[in-house]
């Protein structure tokens, strides 16, 4: 069974936004971050589980090196913490999570363990070496602080310590303040995250 705060999607990610024209990719880092919901599209790890940004970044699903017309299409990058970035490096084997839903290809179970669903699963974890005993570890910890979190009664203390390590980050970006040469997908800015915390409609749960 999956747990909560490691579950991948069944279903292919449906991309929200479309900026197009920065000539640096890394100006795309504050929309992937929305997109993939402030966590690794690999190994799900979180950005409220680190002290600040810089241990994420952007991510080539085609690497540069193969295909460098794509360095800054934006359906071709993806938010990665720098671990999974560092171990892909220039590997074009990561499966597209707009494809493919990687719950059908990954499960991570209660003990921390990641087991391949799938040939391209398996492949994955070996490139991304997702099975690493610290990783293992790490996600065995995080496992655990969810399960004895939910075990509590309902209290202040409760949605405090789930929002703050399972929640949203405080710092959500405004993405209808930016401005990219254009927007193949414009509808995407009302649904952000900035703006569904604006409307007291922000999950206090970050899926």
């Amino acid at each position: 069974m999956s747990i909560r705060p490691f579950s991948y999607h069944r279903v292919p990610h449906a991309r929200r936004h479309g900026p197009q024209g920065y000539i640096d990719y890394t100006s795309y880092k504050i929309w992937l971050r929305d997109e993939f919901i402030f966590k690794c599209v690999y190994c799900l790890n979180r950005e409220t589980w680190y002290p600040d940004l810089s241990t994420f970044g952007v991510d080539h699903l085609l690497s540069r090196s193969s295909r460098p017309d794509l360095e800054c299409d934006y359906d071709n990058l993806v938010y990665a913490c720098n671990e999974c970035n560092r171990f892909k490096s220039n590997s074009d084997g990561a499966p597209d999570p707009g494809n493919h839903g990687y719950a059908l290809l990954l499960r991570i179970n209660r003990d921390g363990t990641i087991e391949g669903l799938s040939s391209e699963g398996t492949k994955l974890i070996s490139i991304l070496r997702l099975d690493r005993p610290k990783l293992i570890e790490w996600r065995q910890q995080l496992i655990k602080l969810y399960g004895e979190l939910m075990r509590r009664p309902n209290s202040l203390q409760k949605s405090d310590l789930l929002r703050n390590y399972f929640g949203f980050p405080n710092d959500l970006p405004d993405l209808r303040a930016l401005r990219p040469r254009s927007n193949t997908r414009p509808s995407g800015l009302t649904s952000c995250h900035y703006v569904l915390r604006s409307k007291g409609d922000l999950p206090g749960y970050c899926e």
